[in-house]
């Protein structure tokens, strides 16, 4: 909900060609949001969460033959990817930053639903809709 208000919002005038981040301000980590997302889906499909995600490490050259792999066979497919080698250096950032603090100022708009709540919501959403 939060994402749909900050949507509408943007369709302003005063938003005309600017480019924002529509985001919760609560920062969270990689691993926080990995774990969250976990939980949420775990919860949304009311299976009980026994413990964290299982983190499989994945080597800088497989992850590259990876994203090669996935941008070649939408190719070949006809089709187009954001998993392409050029977003290696993505998968590799340590962390990612971004502020919604211009889109406050030019709309008004906040976030008003505390990540976890808004992340568990989405989880039930999907659900529900047999995405998960």
């Amino acid at each position: 909900r939060d994402l749909a208000a900050a949507l509408l919002a943007a369709t302003g005038p005063a938003c005309a060609g600017r480019t924002y981040y529509a985001c919760h301000p609560e920062i969270a980590t990689g691993l926080e949001t990995v774990t969250m997302v976990h939980a949420a889906v775990r919860q949304a499909a009311q299976r009980p969460v026994t413990g964290p995600p299982t983190l499989v490490p994945v080597p800088v050259p497989l992850t590259g033959l990876l994203l090669w792999a996935s941008g070649a066979v939408a190719a070949l497919l006809g089709r187009t990817t954001p998993l392409t080698p050029g977003k290696l250096p993505e998968f590799r950032a340590e962390a990612w930053a971004c502020s919604p603090d211009a889109l406050e100022r030019d709309t008004g708009w906040r976030a008003t639903i505390p990540l976890r709540q808004g992340v568990l919501d989405t989880a039930r959403w999907y659900t529900e809709r047999g995405w998960l």
